[in-house]
């Protein structure tokens, strides 16, 4: 699994107040008391899995900022110390987006720890971002492949596209361009969007195309439009240290951004507002406190 570490700070200052290690203790997560000295981490091992998905608890108190806890991961036996350098980047495995460093090492990727500055994050990462990196460490397709029969058999980057555009004419001239479709990503930047359109729309002339995003993505940012006037999320993560109340609606935080909600179990963890048991009524109305309000609203 690799060296896996959930390492906490307060003002920048090392971490090492005997409560934090009880509460650590008490929820039975191991140590191995390593503290970064470029970066004045204390570091603690914590498994990421079960009723630990979230991480640790840092908790504080309405008004004051959202302590930070910077998430590392390495691969097997590498230390911080080792890397040759660490690659700003954004986590993109969800909408949170939290910011993270990418670990290099001899010209590979090695790890990712989450930026203790970021606004989003404050160094935290949820186990997507902590993890879901290895994939490409393991069985991973260097060539292309093409189908004989029921055998998928490895070919050069030229076999593969002669085959792609030989097949591709052969079809537009005996069905026309009714006999192409395509499936996109969601993950594309804009430059490769407009690319793929034009050679699906005006190159082949089909009208088949589609993105996963219709089934994901588009169907929130139309929502969040018409509700709210802006495809992103309706109020800001800060609103969070300072609120009164807070009403999830319409989306599973815990488990769709498990960052979003460790900033929430440490708000509730803290001084925290009082629980409120939900309250059925035939149409929202304002209450007597200003709630900040997160919701997923679907067409």
């Amino acid at each position: 699994m690799g060296d896996s570490r959930t390492l906490i700070m307060e003002d920048g200052q090392t971490t090492r107040a005997s409560s934090v290690r009880a509460s650590l203790a008490k929820r039975t997560l191991a140590h191995d008391s390593v503290t970064d000295p470029l970066r004045g981490y204390f570091a603690s091992m914590a498994a990421r899995t079960g009723d630990a998905i979230w991480g640790e608890r840092t908790p504080y108190a309405p008004g004051q900022g959202w302590p930070v806890r910077v998430d590392l991961h390495l691969v097997d036996g590498l230390t911080p110390d080792e890397v040759d350098a660490w690659t700003p980047s954004a986590c993109l495995l969800c909408s949170n987006g939290c910011g993270l460093d990418i670990a290099v090492k001899d010209g590979r990727m090695v790890g990712v720890r989450g930026r203790a500055e970021d606004r989003v994050n404050h160094g935290r990462l949820g186990p997507k971002g902590l993890y879901g990196w290895q994939g490409q460490l393991h069985d991973r397709l260097t060539s292309p492949m093409i189908r004989n029969g029921t055998d998928l058999v490895e070919a050069s980057w030229d076999e593969a596209m002669n085959l792609i555009t030989s097949r591709s004419k052969e079809l537009l001239d005996t069905k026309g361009p009714l006999s192409h479709g395509f499936y996109t990503s969601g993950q594309l930047m804009l430059e490769e969007y407009y690319t793929l359109a034009v050679i699906g729309k005006a190159g082949i002339g089909t009208p088949h195309m589609d993105g996963n995003t219709r089934l994901c993505t588009a169907t929130a940012a139309a929502s969040l439009k018409e509700s709210f006037g802006a495809d992103g999320q309706p109020g800001s993560y800060a609103d969070l240290d300072a609120t009164e109340a807070l009403f999830c609606f319409g989306h599973n935080v815990a488990a769709t951004q498990t960052v979003l909600w460790s900033r929430i179990l440490d708000r509730l963890a803290g001084s925290n507002p009082s629980p409120r048991p939900p309250r059925y009524t035939s149409r929202p109305g304002p209450g007597p406190t200003s709630p900040w309000s997160m919701g997923c609203y679907s067409n």
